[in-house]
């Protein structure tokens, strides 16, 4: 028994050594079996030299053909215009990267969104600019859902920014603080898409023969129900109501025009002491 596993530690020490030296196998000494087309890499493993290539069977080395990528140059060129030599082999030309299955070069892509300008410009002009050497999305325009280009920022309608200083729908809305907002005698319809006509006699609305439907807390003004004096507008914009006192709830109930809402205790204070 003795002999046999020494037999075996015999062998599997001169497998280790015939092994050493292979192709992606580690450097026999500093140095690989096949020599002439594999070095000893700083990672103490056999590669492929410069000029070769990993064989099918990728057990070994084959030559590149000179003048194609990664190959040695022909008398000082390569192939096309992909290529240059440098430092004796052909490597990409500026502007052109290695492709993803290494077996050759392609240009870099510029001008698209999100890419390097070509020639100081974007392929996209209308929606693109370069900035910084790189194509971004013009004044106006915002990148789109597929991140692969720019779209126009919606304009003039409901809650979006003017339009040249206007609203597309000019019947119910109007511009505000480059805003377009409701008009007066209007309110946000449920879906807060637009605008919808407020009743006649409704808080907010037109009057109706000169009068507000509710009376008691409401006034015709300027042609509109406005809430009257010592009332204030209910939270949900629905009508008018008597406002929250000093110190009381404000959560569910405004305060008066001179006080507000202490989001610390909702309570409402004198706007002096805020």
């Amino acid at each position: 028994m003795n002999k046999f596993f020494s037999f075996l530690l015999i062998s599997l020490l001169i497998s280790d050594i015939i092994c050493q030296g292979g192709y992606g196998q580690a450097c026999n000494e500093g140095a690989c079996t096949v020599d002439t087309s594999q070095e000893c890499s700083g990672e103490n493993k056999c590669v492929c030299k410069k000029g070769y290539k990993e064989n099918g069977n990728k057990d070994g080395c084959d030559q590149i053909t000179a003048g194609t990528f990664g190959g040695a140059c022909n008398e000082g060129a390569c192939s096309d215009g992909s290529l240059k030599c440098s430092e004796g082999f052909c490597v990409c030309n500026t502007g052109y990267k290695e492709k993803n299955d290494g077996s050759g070069c392609e240009e870099i892509p510029t001008g698209g969104y999100g890419e390097a300008c070509k020639n100081g410009a974007c392929t996209d002009t209308d929606t693109q600019q370069c900035s910084n050497n790189v194509c971004v999305c013009k004044a106006g325009y915002k990148e789109n859902d597929a991140h692969n280009g720019c779209e126009e920022i919606p304009t003039g309608g409901y809650g979006q920014a003017c339009k040249n200083g206007a609203c597309t729908d000019t019947d119910t809305q109007q511009c505000s603080d480059n805003e377009c907002v409701c008009k007066a005698g209007y309110k946000e319809n449920v879906g807060a898409t637009g605008c919808e006509e407020i009743p006649a006699g409704g808080y907010g609305g037109a009057c109706k023969d000169g009068a507000c439907t509710d009376s008691d807390t409401q006034q015709c003004s300027s042609g509109y129900c406005v809430c009257k004096s010592n009332y204030v507008e209910k939270l949900d914009e629905s009508g008018c109501e008597e406002p929250a006192g000093y110190g009381k709830d404000c959560s569910t109930k405004a305060c008066a025009s001179s006080q507000t809402c202490d989001s610390n205790n909702n309570g409402c204070k004198w706007n002096c002491f805020m």
